[in-house]
Formats: structure tokens, C-alpha cells, sequence
């Protein structure tokens, strides 16, 4: 690719072995199925050798290679694998006597929330909030040990941070700070609470109190809480006043209306009509209007500089990345676009006019054909 000077093709160079930009596979395998023997020998000649002047310049297979590479390698589609199957159902059948019975059984194929499981609980003279007990070592930065529920406990760890002169300190590695190792491998807190009927109590574990924004009860009858970890999608609709609204589904709420067959995507009130839903990895083109010709009559070198996949979501921050650009951290535009309203400005729904398109295996853009959308909100939606 370097001798045949085609990198620049796509404005992109290799760092630490990896491409920025997805269409530069497609590049490199187009380079190998054209290469002969008479370039394999021109490579092994310049590789034995050092590069010089005598060289000559590396031959390309004809004189209009480079635009011909050009033109096809801007009418690479990319397109990015999304899995539609958030959960799974099968049958268990089994005998109890004389008799086979069946068992459906419903399993969500993925983590619905974190592993922590919280009370909740309103302590003297603080507000409600989400409880946990963490191991003493487990505790990084200073604050999580200002979460720390219990006044005298959280003084008596301070306390240890001040003598070790870490009492300013931001984070820390607590095997050091809250423990010492004996000679037989085993590790001793240096964290005490007095006592007056006896030896000082040793802590090793401390109650954190969180302020959760996302936590559901596991059961009806019991004070346990999670923590929600992944959304589903997330649901644009038109108000009763016609204005644009988001409702952030979870993954966990996603399986809940799927088991009790209720609709995945659902509006508050049958005057409120749906827009679109963004998923991770959904094709978008943004910044797409003006323009008399459908999608589909488009050239594809033109549309790709439009297409754009999502990369993160959550309650008003949309992430979109350009579909064959491949560093996802890198917040620059055009390749990055970010989305925290509905309004005109920088940051707004309105400025950049997502429409979802998918890619057929041919690849062909089209509207994609959302099963919650009608067509005449869909031709209403195109306007």
C-alpha cells in the first residue's frame, strides 16, 4: 500500500498496528488480488537491498490505478453487526411419574443489571439513600470514603489516612494503607474502634451509602435494590404539541415488557407518536436534507460521508461515529457527533436530521423499515 502510494486514499496511516479506518481491510486484500510475481520479486528486491536513488519508482498496474482504487474505495460501504436477539426461549421437558411435562423457560441474553445489590434505608440525620457493605481494601479514592455511613468509622479510617499522609490524597492503594502483612502472609486492619468494655474492634468492612439514579427493586418483599447496567434503546417521539421527547428503556425493562407481552416500544399516551429508536451500532445518515433525489438514487461515495453509526447511548446524550471510522476516541467532527437536545444548535436533533437506513448484503441504502413506524408517519418523517 505505502509503495503504491495509495494510504492517502483514505486520509489514514497505521498506529500501532491499527487501522483508522475500517475500508482499509477492504484496501489491502484489493491490493493482494491484483499483486503478480513481478511485484512479489520488485518487494523481495527492495527488501534485500537498502532503499536509494537507483531504485526505480515502484510499478503500478496501470496508469489510471490510483483513481480507479480511489472510486471503489469510496463506495465501500461499512456496516456493524447488531444483535437483535436480547433474549431466548426453549423448552425443558421432564417426568414426574407417570406423566411428561413441558417448562418454558425465558432467559435474557445479557447482564440485566450490576452484581451489587443494595438496601435502602434512611440513617439518623442523612437522607435516603442506597446501602452497601464493601470490603476495607476495596476503597480507592477519598470519596468513597466520604460515603462511608457510619461517622465514627469513617473518622477512624480518616485517621489512619492522616497518619500514613494521605489525608489530601485523591486516591490511594489501600493493601498499604488500611493493612500490614504479617510474616505468615496473613493481613491485619490497622482500622480500630474503641471499645470501653474491651480491646479496640477491628474494621475490615464499612457500610457506603450510594445515590443511585437507576436502581429497581429485585422483589416486592424484600429491601433489595440493583443497579440497572444497560439500556435497550431509546424511544424519540412527538408530544401532544408535536415536540420531540426521549424515553430511555432499559435492558431490564426491555425483558420486562417482552415476558408480560406488552409492546418493546410504546408511547405515554396514544396522542404521542413515534419518531425513531436508537440501539447501538443502528446505521444513521445526519446532516442529510435538502436534497430532492430518495436515498436510494444516491451515489454511495456521497452517502457514506453521512452514514454514521451509534456508538453510546444515554438520556439526552446520543453518540454517532462515522461508519468506517475506527477511533472511538477521537471527538472531532465530522467523524464524531454528539446529540444532547432537541433543538437547532450545536448539539441539537435538529441540526444534524438522523435518518435510519440499513444496508442490504448487496449494499444498497434504504429507509429502514421500522415495524412500530406506519408509512405515512414514515413519509411524514422523510419530510
Amino acid at each position: 500500500m505505502r509503495l503504491l502510494s495509495l494510504d492517502h486514499l483514505i486520509d489514514s496511516s497505521q498506529e500501532k498496528f491499527k487501522f483508522k479506518d475500517h475500508r482499509n481491510h477492504a484496501l489491502k486484500s484489493y491490493i493482494s488480488a491484483i499483486r503478480t510475481i513481478h511485484y512479489l520479486e520488485e518487494l523481495a528486491l527492495r527488501n534485500k537491498y537498502t532503499y536509494g536513488d537507483h531504485h526505480s519508482p515502484f510499478p503500478i498496474p496501470h496508469s489510471e490505478f490510483r483513481n480507479e482504487v480511489k472510486y471503489f474505495v469510496n463506495n465501500i460501504l461499512i456496516s456493524h453487526k447488531k444483535s437483535d436477539r436480547f433474549y431466548s426461549t426453549r423448552r425443558i421437558d421432564y417426568k414426574e411419574k407417570n406423566y411428561i411435562l413441558s417448562q418454558r423457560c425465558f432467559s435474557p441474553r445479557g447482564p440485566l443489571h450490576k452484581e451489587s445489590i443494595y438496601g435502602k434505608r434512611t440513617p439518623p440525620n442523612l437522607q435516603t439513600a442506597y446501602h452497601i457493605r464493601k470490603p476495607l481494601e476495596s476503597l480507592r479514592t477519598l470519596g468513597q470514603i466520604e460515603k462511608i455511613v457510619d461517622e465514627k468509622v469513617r473518622d477512624a479510617v480518616m485517621k489512619v489516612l492522616k497518619k500514613a499522609n494521605l489525608s489530601n490524597e485523591q486516591s490511594f492503594l489501600p493493601s498499604n494503607v488500611f493493612f500490614k502483612t504479617k510474616a505468615n502472609g496473613q493481613k491485619s486492619t490497622k482500622v480500630f474502634l474503641p471499645n470501653k468494655n474491651g480491646d479496640p474492634v477491628p474494621v475490615k468492612k464499612v457500610r457506603i451509602r450510594e445515590s443511585l439514579n437507576s436502581a429497581v427493586k429485585l422483589k416486592n418483599d424484600i429491601d433489595q435494590y440493583v443497579n440497572l447496567r444497560n439500556n435497550h434503546h431509546i424511544l424519540i417521539y412527538k408530544n401532544e404539541e408535536n415536540q420531540l421527547e426521549e424515553e430511555v428503556v432499559s435492558f431490564w425493562e426491555a425483558i420486562k415488557r417482552k415476558k408480560t407481552g406488552v409492546p418493546l416500544y410504546q408511547v405515554p399516551n396514544p396522542e404521542c407518536k413515534i419518531h425513531t429508536a436508537l440501539r447501538i451500532n443502528d446505521l444513521f445518515l445526519m446532516c442529510y436534507e435538502g436534497l430532492d433525489q430518495p436515498i436510494e438514487e444516491q451515489p454511495k461515495d456521497f452517502l457514506i460521508q453521512h452514514l454514521y453509526r451509534v456508538q453510546k447511548l444515554s438520556s439526552h446524550f446520543y453518540e454517532f461515529r462515522q461508519a468506517f471510522n475506527n477511533q472511538l476516541d477521537s471527538t472531532e467532527y465530522p467523524s464524531y457527533i454528539r446529540i444532547n437536545n432537541f433543538g437547532s444548535k450545536k448539539t441539537g436533533w435538529l441540526t444534524y436530521n438522523p435518518i435510519k437506513v440499513e444496508i442490504s448484503p448487496i449494499g444498497d441504502i434504504t429507509v429502514a423499515e421500522e415495524k412500530y413506524i406506519s408509512k405515512k408517519q414514515k413519509s411524514n418523517f422523510m419530510r
